[in-house]
């Protein structure tokens, strides 16, 4: 039953574990994931092994917590463009650090910890991203609050 919740549910962050599991081989997930996968017909497929990843996953270095999520991970990162990356992470560092440390879910919206403004509204404010490049970057934020530990 616990392999159904998101690892953040469980207390653990999927990034540390591909950090502690993949990173040395694969380096960061998300530049390995936007270089070396895709999703066809809906299934993570990589460009050396070719067939469901998913699969090629489960026997290699992960538990059956943690496969679900990691898949999950590197299929958002392979279909999201990397505007955060891009735009975000020279100054913020990476995004899974800047969500542990600067963003929640209140009322099931993602704003900024220390003063609750809503996340769009202050990236409104801040990093002058075109209105595409904003929704992606919260996109992205959102989805890392559930990556990463739950507060």
């Amino acid at each position: 039953m616990l392999a159904a919740l998101p690892l953040a549910a469980q207390g653990q962050d999927v990034h540390v574990e591909w950090e502690d599991r993949c990173a040395e081989c694969h380096g960061h997930a998300g530049a390995f994931a936007r270089q070396r996968l895709e999703v066809v017909d809906g299934v993570l497929v990589s460009d050396h092994w070719g067939a469901d990843l998913g699969r090629f996953l489960a026997s290699h270095h992960t538990t059956p917590a943690t496969l679900g999520p990691i898949t999950a991970m590197l299929t958002a990162q392979a279909t999201t463009p990397p505007v955060y990356a891009e735009r975000c992470a020279g100054c913020h560092g990476p995004a899974a650090g800047l969500v542990r440390q600067s963003i929640v879910r209140r009322n099931g919206q993602p704003v900024i910890a220390s003063s609750g403004l809503p996340l769009a509204d202050a990236l409104e404010r801040h990093g002058r991203l075109e209105p595409g490049e904003l929704d992606i970057v919260v996109q992205t934020l959102d989805r890392l609050i559930d990556e990463t530990i739950a507060r």
